[in-house]
């Protein structure tokens, strides 16, 4: 950065024996009191220092003509501080993923386990927080995630989604339903403390965090068991379809039920064991269709 010396007293002086009034020059000597970062000529008005650290340099300025020369004592004094901000690199962890498995809700996942959406993601911020001494704080922390693939491996352009500001999210913060390859980052930049954090202050930009995480796409299942005993009773569509329209017919093309927006409750109700075709119609506009037999057993 650049460093100018500006003098701040009359600029002329009266020459008697000359009879005239001329302008004041003046000498110019940078010194360095602590830190790093001073060029290798330090004595002109302007300067270009280069500190990795926190640094302070001094500027004496002398008159270079009149009663104060030569060791008169006339002059003055200033320094300016250069705060260095300390490089922070952005950084996360996902040691947990909770699942819903095996009818079981919020199960921690484990190896070799199929995990079933929605999956809860734990993060644990690891960013080095500035000491307090270092004169600056980590602001601006954004969490955020987008969906960039779908559940078969087609490129999606949903937009980021912020889902948290707290330098440690709560354990239950990003919950993703809809199956695809997400990407979550991490983003925060370094303030003075002298700022506040929600103050539109320069800043120095810190790393950028991100990982990639995976949500599988659930099948929807051709057979359910409607008999009471909890277990596959209903007809259950994927996290993303959850909510569209429902229109189910039987084997002969009659429509015997329809949902404005389905919620995974039809359990074949009053229709007889054998095939269904359904019809969905997601809210996002797309459709699907396909068949599901009812099974009720002995």
């Amino acid at each position: 950065m650049n460093l100018t010396g500006n003098v701040l007293r009359p600029d002329s002086i009266r020459q008697v024996a000359a009879g005239q009034t001329v302008r004041q020059t003046y000498g110019f000597q940078w010194t360095q009191l602590s830190g790093n970062g001073l060029p290798a000529v330090s004595n002109v008005q302007n300067i270009t220092v280069s500190p990795t650290v926190t640094s302070r340099y001094r500027l004496r300025i002398v008159p270079l003509q009149g009663f104060g020369t030569n060791g008169g004592g006339c002059g003055d004094t200033t320094s300016i501080l250069v705060r260095v901000a300390p490089t922070v690199a952005n950084a996360f962890t996902i040691p947990r993923v909770i699942s819903s498995r095996n009818g079981e809700a919020g199960q921690p996942s484990e190896p070799g386990q199929t995990d079933i959406p929605p999956l809860t993601f734990v993060l644990n911020n690891t960013t080095p927080q500035p000491s307090v001494a270092s004169g600056f704080q980590l602001c601006g922390i954004s969490w955020t995630y987008q969906r960039v693939k779908d559940g078969q491996g087609n490129a999606v352009t949903d937009a980021p989604v912020q889902f948290s500001t707290d330098y440690q999210p709560a354990e239950a913060a990003l919950k993703l339903a809809v199956g695809g390859e997400y990407i979550i980052r991490l983003n925060s930049n370094v303030v003075a403390r002298t700022s506040s954090c929600a103050a539109n202050t320069p800043s120095c930009p810190a790393t950028l965090a991100q990982r990639t995480v995976i949500v599988p796409d659930v099948p929807v299942p051709n057979i359910i068991t409607p008999n009471g005993d909890n277990l596959n009773e209903t007809f259950v569509v994927r996290p993303g379809q959850q909510g569209g329209k429902l229109e189910i017919y039987n084997r002969w093309g009659r429509k015997v039920q329809d949902f404005a927006s389905y919620q995974n409750n039809w359990g074949g109700d009053n229709q007889p064991d054998g095939v269904y075709y359904y019809y969905l119609t997601d809210v996002s506009g797309s459709k699907t269709k396909g068949w599901v037999e009812i099974r009720r057993g002995q």
